[in-house]
C-alpha cells in the first residue's frame, strides 16, 4: 500500500498520514500500519528486540503484537507536536491505550512515541520511530498512567 498526496500541505498530509496508521492499528489493517514505513527503517519498540531493523522485521512485530490486542481498545493522542521542512519531519506524543485487554477492562496504558520521517519518491516515510513506557528507577517497573500515585522521590 503506497500513499501518495498531491497538491498537500506538508504538515496536514504527515497528519493525515499519522491518523491513517493510527486507524490501521486500531483494526488491525496490518497493510495500513506498514504504509508509512521505509524499507530501511528502524524502530525501538516497548518490548524486545531493543532495535527492529527494515520494514519487513517491523511488519513481524506488528504480526506478533495485533493478537494480543483488543479491536475494542480506545486510542487517543495528546500532546502531538510537529516539526516539518521540504525533506525532514519529526514528531512526538503520547499515547493513551484503554480497553487493551478484555479480562482487565479498566486498565490503561500511556506509550511514548517519537516519529521520524523523510520525504522520499513523493510520499512521506517513516525512517525511525521510537515507543516507550516511563518507568519508576527505584523499582524498574513501568509506569502505566501519567496520574499514578509516585512516591516523593529521594536522590538515587
Amino acid at each position: 500500500m503506497s500513499i501518495v498526496m498531491d497538491h498537500v500541505e506538508p504538515e496536514a498530509e504527515l497528519r493525515a498520514l499519522m491518523t491513517l496508521q493510527a486507524d490501521g492499528i486500531r483494526t488491525h489493517a496490518i497493510d495500513q500500519i506498514m504504509a508509512p514505513y521505509h524499507s530501511d527503517a528502524v524502530m525501538f519498540d516497548i518490548k524486545p528486540p531493543f532495535q527492529i531493523n527494515g520494514a519487513d522485521a517491523i511488519r513481524e512485530m506488528w504480526n506478533q503484537c495485533l493478537p494480543y490486542m483488543s479491536k475494542a481498545a480506545t486510542h487517543q493522542e495528546h500532546d502531538m507536536q510537529l516539526v516539518v521542512d521540504r525533506e525532514w519531519a519529526y514528531a512526538h506524543w503520547l499515547i493513551q491505550i484503554r480497553n487493551m485487554m478484555p479480562q482487565q477492562p479498566d486498565a490503561e496504558m500511556w506509550l511514548r512515541v517519537t516519529a521520524c520521517y523523510r520525504r522520499m519518491e513523493g510520499r512521506w516515510q517513516v525512517v525511525h520511530e521510537h515507543c516507550s513506557v516511563p518507568f519508576d528507577p527505584r523499582n524498574g517497573m513501568a509506569v502505566m498512567s501519567p496520574n499514578a500515585p509516585i512516591e516523593e522521590w529521594k536522590p538515587c
